[in-house]
């Protein structure tokens, strides 16, 4: 059901199971959830990757300074 243009199939060392979660979900184990829970950040920012590239969350970040590059210059992606 993985959609093909991921690219992510036919490879031995790929995983019987891969689950992508919709953006915003947190996949963890019982205890840190329970460690979150208790401590009042379930919602704090955590590392967000593993999700589909076509979100513009996923999106990446490129900043470059120098003599090659012009000033004050921003591109589509």
């Amino acid at each position: 059901e993985f959609p093909a243009r991921l690219k992510f199939g036919g490879n031995k060392r790929i995983a019987p199971l891969v689950v992508v979660p919709d953006e915003g979900a947190i996949i963890t184990n019982r205890s840190r959830y329970e460690a979150w829970r208790k401590e009042g950040s379930l919602d704090k920012m955590r590392g967000a990757h593993g999700y589909d590239n076509r979100l513009r969350s996923m999106r990446a970040i490129f900043i470059a300074r120098g003599p090659a590059f012009k000033r004050n210059l921003t591109i589509e992606p």
